[in-house]
Order: structure tokens, then sequence, then C-alpha cells
């Protein structure tokens, strides 16, 4: 599996439980590489002093879609999902989305 091929090429690896604790081992130098999503490590190493670390975002391994989502019974669900839906598009369009992308160091989005 993926733990003998790190292992293999010298690289040292520690599973945990969430990417605070991946980024404090990887600012640390306990080991060499993590997986987590771009966007959460950014906010930790930005949040969290202790986690400034030259980090080089190699590869994007997997894309995962986003979802809002709403309880089926609430009473205003249609009218909730249509102000978002209507406020995301507003957004695009005068270009305050990809400000926000861009000023959290994110690559562009769809």
């Amino acid at each position: 599996p993926w733990q003998t091929a790190l292992s293999d090429k010298g690289l040292h690896f520690d599973m945990a439980n969430s990417n605070l604790l991946n980024f404090t081992k990887l600012a640390k130098r306990r080991i060499d590489l993590i997986h987590s999503e771009k966007g959460a490590g950014i906010y930790l190493m930005q949040t969290e002093p202790d986690l400034l670390a030259d980090v080089e975002w190699k590869m994007e391994i997997e894309s995962k879609y986003t979802y809002l989502a709403l309880l089926k019974t609430h009473p205003q669900k249609d009218v909730l999902l249509h102000a978002f839906n209507q406020g995301l598009h507003s957004m695009r369009v005068d270009g305050s989305y990809q400000k926000i992308i861009a000023a959290a160091g994110l690559d562009g989005a769809p």
C-alpha cells in the first residue's frame, strides 16, 4: 500500500486524526508530507502561529464537491436556497467571489 511506498522512499509519515495535528507535525519537521485540503491548510497556517512553515503545495490528489445542506422540512428551505443561489451568482458577476478566492490564496474555483 501507499505507506510502504512512502517508507521505501525514505519519507516519514504518521497518521493523525486532524489537519491541526498533521500541520503541527509538518511544522516541527516530524513528518515530510501530509494530505490536506488546501484551503483548510492555509487557514490553519494563518490562524495558528506555531504552524508557520515553508509549505509547498505539490499537487491536487482529488477534487471534492461542497454542498449546501438544508433540512427538508424547514418551512423556508426554498426561499433560503433561492437566496443563496442568487447571492452566489451576484458575487460571481461582480467579481467579489474571485476576490475572496484570491485573498484566501486558493486556486480559481468553478
